[in-house]
């Protein structure tokens, strides 16, 4: 379906563009948008006379998901990518793992990647924490190499290491 073969780049999460069969959009805030570099949900469809073409007959016994994921003659396929300008797509994450943070959109799979950076970390998760002012914050779940013991020294320089890699509103507000 795309054209990960010439386009694809190995380490960027470029998965390349799509082939001369398919049409796509890029939707933000469920508005489409044509700018590149612009996070948004990725829509596919064959055409806008045939649609489904090519594509699965539904979900198994789930004709509401079905309808639901077809929106308007588009496959809604829940992927946040980025759009390049020359036509690259980019995976940035899944649109159920974005935070939504004081009206930003926040990868958690961007910050996790950061995370794991840095050399004191073994693993970590990422999820968001409903918050009354800001929607939704930042939190991070941390487990340390063993070498390292927990503290509230440790996690701010965590969150001071972060703010070189991440932008201020990206930067976890609870670490765990």
């Amino acid at each position: 379906i795309f054209d990960y073969k010439k386009s694809r780049k190995i380490g960027m999460r470029c998965f390349g563009k799509p082939d001369n069969n398919l049409e796509i959009k890029i939707l933000k805030n469920n508005r489409k948008t044509n700018k590149n570099y612009v996070l948004g949900q990725l829509l596919i469809r064959h055409s806008k006379k045939s649609p489904r073409k090519g594509f699965f007959s539904g979900y198994l016994k789930n004709m509401i998901e079905t309808e639901n994921a077809w929106k308007n003659g588009w496959f809604h396929t829940g992927d946040i990518v980025k759009l390049d300008v020359n036509g690259n797509l980019y995976f940035v994450d899944r649109e159920k793992n974005i935070i939504r943070r004081a009206g930003e959109n926040i990868s958690s799979a961007e910050v996790e990647a950061n995370i794991l950076e840095l050399k004191y970390v073994s693993n970590c998760a990422v999820l968001s924490y409903k918050h009354d002012i800001y929607e939704e914050e930042v939190f991070a779940f941390i487990k340390l190499k063993s070498r390292y013991k927990k503290n509230k020294q440790l996690a701010k320089k965590i969150i001071k290491d972060l703010s070189t890699k991440n932008a201020y509103f990206k930067l976890p507000a609870y670490i765990q």
